[in-house]
């Protein structure tokens, strides 16, 4: 059940969210205050460290749809661990302006919504300025999981603990995430509460252009998501004949790496394209161009671009890891062992040569449901005012 009392939410976004510089950095944050923005008045607070920030924090007002966002920028390095004594007192003092500047431009909150386990100055310099208000954390970091191979500090243990257990209600985006947090001793009010999708501009295309079997990757080029062993498999089924053709949306390190599996110019050049790091219209436009979408990650939590894929009615091939299969059922997709090139071959083969039952339809029905704005809104409606058990 949801209240009808508007509340007035403060989200603190202390490690990712958009900003000028990174315009998709942390989106799907954006996106969770954007759904909850729908009934209530939310302000995004961004604390922001820079090496060449000002030595004074500089406050900077924005306005993102129903979103007003306040982005605090000071000198200092930031770190995943919490940083060093002086990384902690600048993410104090930047937090704390910013809470100042809310204190005189927009008042009292109801609720204070932590976006990922911030530094311990951000969290030190909330408790401070807001002791009174109850708050809740939306957890989306993949350091939890044993596979990234992350090893959590002893400060970044500690206050971790404290802040979860103390927390009106901690929601993660999988259950194998809050499971993996959970091993990590950080036991606590959890919740399941999935990723945005906007569902009217993801959506299915009216019609497919006739044309070879289009299939597409939506990621950051990095090591852990082995890009180019992707293309690599591709490369081997259209040298076999096989009329696929190949769209990369994304940028990173292992651009070149991923190019030099295509090779020199010539007829992959024309079937395995590059794109680049795209807005979210142009990558949904491309979604709906494509016939199917492509993961083989090492590791990952509960991808956002599965649940835009499924928007636009897409059938997926993903590996067995993290959260995904909670997402990827028998009749959305095809699940592949990790790391596995010859079940990737496989599962595109079925796809190109039809030998897979799959509705586009009630994939679309599934993603409205369970990842529209509008549930997800209804989701955090109920944790504000009821957390779990």
């Amino acid at each position: 059940m949801s209240t009808s009392t508007r509340l007035r939410i403060l989200f603190v976004a202390g490690c990712w969210y958009p900003d000028e510089e990174h315009p998709i950095h942390g989106v799907f944050i954006r996106r969770h205050a954007e759904a909850v923005a729908r009934k209530h008045d939310v302000v995004v607070l961004h604390p922001t460290l820079r090496a060449d920030g000002p030595l004074r924090p500089e406050l900077r007002w924005a306005r993102h749809g129903k979103l007003r966002e306040l982005h605090v920028e000071l000198r200092g390095r930031s770190s995943a661990e919490g940083g060093t004594a002086a990384s902690l007192l600048a993410y104090y003092r930047a937090t704390r302006s910013g809470l100042r500047e809310l204190a005189r431009q927009v008042g009292r909150f109801d609720f204070l919504h932590y976006q990922v386990v911030p530094s311990v100055g951000v969290v030190l310099a909330a408790a401070l300025n807001l002791p009174t208000v109850p708050f809740g954390i939306t957890e989306h970091w993949s350091g939890y999981m044993p596979e990234s191979g992350v090893r959590l500090g002893l400060l970044r243990r500690v206050y971790t603990s404290i802040l979860v257990r103390r927390a009106r209600f901690v929601s993660t985006v999988s259950n194998y995430h809050r499971h993996a947090m959970e091993d990590c001793g950080f036991n606590g009010r959890y919740l399941l509460i999935p990723n945005v999708v906007d569902t009217e501009r993801f959506r299915p295309a009216e019609r497919r252009c006739p044309g070879p079997f289009r299939l597409s990757v939506v990621a950051s080029l990095r090591p852990e998501k082995r890009v180019p062993m992707i293309i690599r498999t591709i490369s081997r089924l259209i040298a076999d004949g096989m009329d696929i053709e190949f769209n990369i949306v994304g940028e990173g390190p292992e651009r070149r790496a991923a190019e030099a599996e295509v090779g020199p110019p010539g007829l992959l050049g024309e079937k395995i394209i590059f794109h680049g790091q795209q807005d979210e219209a142009t990558v949904a436009e491309s979604l709906r161009d494509s016939d199917a979408l492509v993961l083989f990650s090492a590791f990952e939590n509960s991808p956002c671009v599965i649940a835009e894929a499924f928007a636009c009615g897409l059938p997926v091939i993903a590996p067995r890891i993290g959260g995904i299969p909670e997402l990827l059922t028998a009749d959305r997709g095809i699940l592949i062992p990790p790391g596995d090139e010859e079940a990737l071959a496989r599962a595109v083969r079925r796809l190109v040569d039809g030998d897979f039952s799959f509705s586009t339809r009630s994939t679309r029905e599934y993603a409205e449901r369970t990842f529209s704005p509008e549930r997800i809104g209804e989701l955090f409606d109920e944790a504000y005012i009821q957390p779990p058990v």
